[in-house]
């Protein structure tokens, strides 16, 4: 078996088909000799090509129905068991569910099949062991450890018919009972068997993403029918609150549960000494481990005890609490040293504490677990149950912030999550708190504080919503980030994932200000001495209401972070925050938008637009982030990216008084961050207006946050971004292993985004190499070490953009005919207004010509939506362009495009221009 550990339903899948196999053959002491369980039962009989035809753990793809949408055609699954009627039950890789298919193709099993196998047993908290119990959950191992094994413990090969020659039975006197009974319905239990349907509906963030029941958890998680939700009666395992809500434990299902509850209440006040005589009986040669069931066994130890982190910890690390607080455990076995009591000569005792395996489990109320502080800095990495959270984190600031440039993978594994949270420098809050202790609090509770100012928390009692809305509620998430000057800073978001199957892309989407928008307000704010202001809004979606009439949207907090809401303001949360699983919870709706809403950004620009209107501006109607005003016969012009505001006015009393406009709109969560004179930093460009009538376009410190931490292949220098070979590829090539792919891939988007902004000149090599992302190989690498080595050799060059007249433009575009593997071509394009790109293009042609002719006209023509844009974006601010002026070397392109038909000749004679 090529998995280390399994989830849930795949181990139920394993019994299922050892039952499945065991009843194929006749047995020993069966009722016939010849004849198997199965075909007397349900009349099937053994045959290769139907139940032989898969062996188990092989990887395939399952055939999806599908029809013209983008719904994946087909599904990366592990086999099984066959189900007797000729298809196969398949775990899915994607859903975690159980797929019943026909229809496959055999696959190798690649390294990630075998990574997202051991990713979703940890999500599903699975045991890294096998234990048999007995209705009474006594381990069978244990039970049965003095006894004889009898024939029904022999392998199954021994008790098949014909292996005993003793074998005496008479087969002429048996008689065949009647065997027409249907296929036992039983036999696929716990399957779902959803013909080819797409299994879309499950989401893998649950806490068991499987759709089979946990048979290793005494989680009571099944959904009650008969469930009254306003109907609330006592458990007797649960904390004991004053003034907070007990839940039942028969709601389990309406609450969702916790997939990261690696954080656990503070209780180094609670004095808790583990008493020295009761540890003098488990020694380091015989050690105790707390089972799933919560007894203790000795000399029992996991296999897989290297996977996860190990450390020795003091008696001032240790702290016992009632197991209805026990946060779900992120290592398999830790080793605790107790110091004894002054005084006392006995030796420290060692104990061994099986924290992994008693994930999930309901404990007695009077048994006692010991709560560990993991070593951070452990080679092992981060504790791999915030994992969850961690992809709510990555949607977020690639989605909603737009990190990554688009070049993000939508499947990306462990290694690139540490490498990610490494680069944000930030933590899930948890975590947080373990290494920032109070300063954390203070962090998040001033994060919160600000939602309270706002009005933006409505709490609710849990009884209050329907199903439906508990189980919609978006999570809040909490990150927080050491701050250069040693300030811990708290970013609360909410996980926005679950609005995605109600609000459809369209209605989510915000505007942003384009690229081409910002550079050409640019040129005009240099062009005409402009004073220029950059202004960040603080808390711009939390000074954003929610309509009335939208949906409503609730929340859900939990642990500390509702304990510290509740502080906040005892009198509006402490009667609304309740017990769920020895952790409070409070639920919220929400009033205002909040940062990972999917509506946040879109209803923030609709609030500023319309501020904007009401103040006398004018949107152009041809970028929706730019607005025009005249003001004391001058233009005043703003630009917008969701709240990172650009300000320009001849008069800078004018800006100050649209500065104070704003601040008395929106300076409520904060002060505006305001930043006059000269140079900027505005959407990651450094943008400086010293010169005069011109402005420059600096991304040298971006470049020498690219530069660094590189491997050693990359150093050195070179004096073009690319060789001529730069188009040419080899079937052949080595592909690259898993870590240099994911360098590949970030570090072209790195390029890719200062090469749109102060470096045109890498546009070229970069536009290659954007495509080759997906399966790189080690010419591609070499080409990207070439481009890497041209930036360090020219990092301090800068773009300078200067216009002689704002109402010239010129264009100049090339073709390069076939360079292409493919033999397409390759379109080059740049606009200027004097001196400098204002804007421009590299990029394939998409059809394949016959002439360099076409070529040239086939690039004028992929340019042309960006000739017409670029006049009518001009006018709408005011600043009519003459007739743009096209350049091209190719004397037979510019006859053809100044005379048509005319100028057309033998190769050119099927070109309707």
């Amino acid at each position: 078996m090529p998995f280390q550990y399994l989830p849930p339903a795949m181990v139920a899948e394993l019994v299922y088909r050892a039952v499945f196999w065991r009843n194929m053959f006749p047995l020993k002491n069966g009722i016939s000799p010849t004849q198997s369980p199965g075909e007397i039962v349900l009349n099937r009989k053994l045959d290769y090509n139907t139940h032989c035809r898969v062996e188990p753990f092989q990887y395939v793809q399952t055939h999806e129905e599908h029809d013209n949408s983008m719904t994946p055609r087909t599904v990366g699954a592990i086999a099984t068991r066959p189900t007797g009627d000729g298809s196969y039950n398949f775990f899915s890789l994607q859903t975690g569910r159980i797929l019943n298919r026909r229809e496959f193709t055999f696959l190798p099993l690649p390294a990630e099949a075998i990574d997202r196998m051991h990713h979703l047993a940890r999500r599903a908290k699975a045991a890294t062991t096998l234990t048999f119990t007995n209705r009474d959950n006594i381990d069978l191992d244990t039970l049965y450890a003095d006894l004889e094994r009898d024939e029904d413990d022999l392998p199954l090969d021994a008790l098949t018919a014909g292996v005993d020659d003793d074998d005496d039975e008479d087969d002429e006197d048996y008689e065949q009972p009647d065997s027409e009974s249907d296929e036992d319905d039983g036999e696929n239990a716990g399957v779902v068997d959803e013909g080819n349907e797409e299994d879309e509906d499950e989401s893998i963030e649950n806490d068991d993403p499987t759709g089979v029941d946990d048979i290793t958890s005494n989680d009571d998680d099944d959904e009650d029918d008969n469930d009254d939700d306003d109907e609330e009666e006592t458990n007797d395992d649960a904390m004991e609150t004053p003034g907070v809500d007990n839940i039942n434990e028969n709601n389990d299902d309406d609450v969702e549960p916790d997939r990261d509850d690696d954080a656990v209440p503070d209780n180094s006040g609670d004095g808790a000494v583990l008493d020295n005589s009761e540890v003098e009986s488990t020694t380091a040669a015989e050690p105790t481990t707390l089972r799933r069931s919560g007894r203790s066994t000795k000399g029992k130890s996991s296999k897989y005890d290297n996977d996860y982190v190990h450390t020795t910890i003091s008696s001032d690390k240790i702290n016992v609490m009632n197991p209805s607080m026990f946060s779900k455990g992120a290592v398999d076995k830790v080793t605790g040293v107790i110091q004894p009591k002054t005084g006392d000569k006995s030796k420290p005792a060692q104990i061994t504490c099986n924290v992994f395996t008693t994930c999930g489990d309901e404990l007695r109320t009077n048994d006692q677990i010991l709560l560990l502080n993991i070593d951070s800095t452990s080679d092992c990495g981060y504790d791999e149950t915030i994992m969850a959270q961690t992809d709510a984190e990555w949607l977020f600031l690639t989605e909603h912030l737009g990190w990554g440039e688009g070049l993000m993978s939508e499947q990306h594994d462990i290694e690139q999550e540490e490498e990610f949270l490494f680069t944000t420098e930030q933590m899930n809050w948890k975590k947080g708190l373990k290494i920032f202790g109070d300063k954390g609090e203070e962090a998040i509770q001033k994060e919160l504080q600000q939602i309270h100012d706002m009005d933006g928390f409505q709490p609710k009692h849990w009884y209050e919503l329907t199903k439906e809305q508990r189980s919609d509620a978006l999570k809040y998430l909490m990150y927080l980030k050491e701050k250069r000057d040693g300030r811990i800073k708290g970013r609360g978001c909410a996980d926005g994932r679950k609005q995605r199957a109600y609000i459809p892309k369209a209605e989510a989407s915000s505007p942003t200000a384009t690229l081409q928008g910002i550079m050409l307000t640019c040129m005009v704010d240099a062009y005409e001495k402009r004073d220029v202001a950059t202004v960040d809004i603080p808390g711009a979606f939390l000074q954003t209401k929610v309509p009335e009439d939208d949906r409503d949207v609730h929340v859900v907090l939990d642990g500390r972070m509702a304990e510290l809401l509740a502080k906040i303001s005892p009198g509006d949360y402490q009667k609304f925050v309740h017990q769920h699983r020895g952790q409070s919870h409070i639920y919220c709706k929400l009033n205002v938008s909040l940062y990972g809403t999917l509506k946040a950004a879109l209803l923030f620009w609709k609030k500023l637009s319309a501020y904007l209107k009401e103040q006398g501006f004018t949107v152009n109607p041809y970028d929706w982030c730019v607005a025009n005003k005249d003001i004391n016969g001058k233009q005043c012009t703003v630009v917008w990216h969701v709240d990172d505001l650009k300000i320009s006015h001849v008069d800078s009393s004018v800006i100050d008084e649209v500065i104070e406009n704003l601040r008395s709109e929106f300076g409520r969560v904060g002060d505006l961050t305001v930043n006059r004179g000269k140079v900027h930093d505005y959407l990651g460009m450094e943008l400086d207006f010293s010169d005069t009538n011109s402005f420059v376009v600096n991304m040298e410190k971006y470049f020498d946050e690219v530069l660094k931490d590189l491997p050693e292949d990359m150093d050195g220098t070179a004096v073009t971004p690319a060789a001529e070979y730069l188009f040419k590829t080899r079937d052949d090539a080595p592909k690259l292993d898993e870590e240099r792919a994911a360098l590949f891939h970030r570090v072209t988007a790195q390029l890719l985004f200062a090469s749109q902004r102060a470096r045109p000149d890498l546009r070229t090599a970069v536009s290659f190499l954007t495509k080759r992302v997906q399966n790189p190989d080690e010419d591609d690498y070499k080409k990207l070490a070439r481009a890497i080595k041209y930036v360090r050799r020219t990092k301090f060059l800068k773009l300078k953009v200067e216009a002689h007249r704002l109402d010239q433009n010129h264009w100049f575009i090339d073709g390069a005919f076939a360079v292409h593997q493919d033999m397409k071509s390759h379109t080059g394009a740049y606009m200027t207004f004097g001196k400098g790109m204002v804007n421009g293009a590299s990029s394939a042609q998409k059809i394949n010509t016959t002439s360099s002719t076409e070529a040239e006209v086939v690039a004028v023509h992929d340019n042309m939506p960006a000739i017409l844009w670029t006049r009518y974006f001009m006018e709408a601010q005011g600043y009519p362009l003459k007739p743009s002026v096209v350049h091209q070397d190719n004397q037979s392109a510019i006859l053809l495009g100044t005379n048509g038909k005319g100028s057309s000749g033998k190769r050119t004679r099927h070109m309707n221009i």
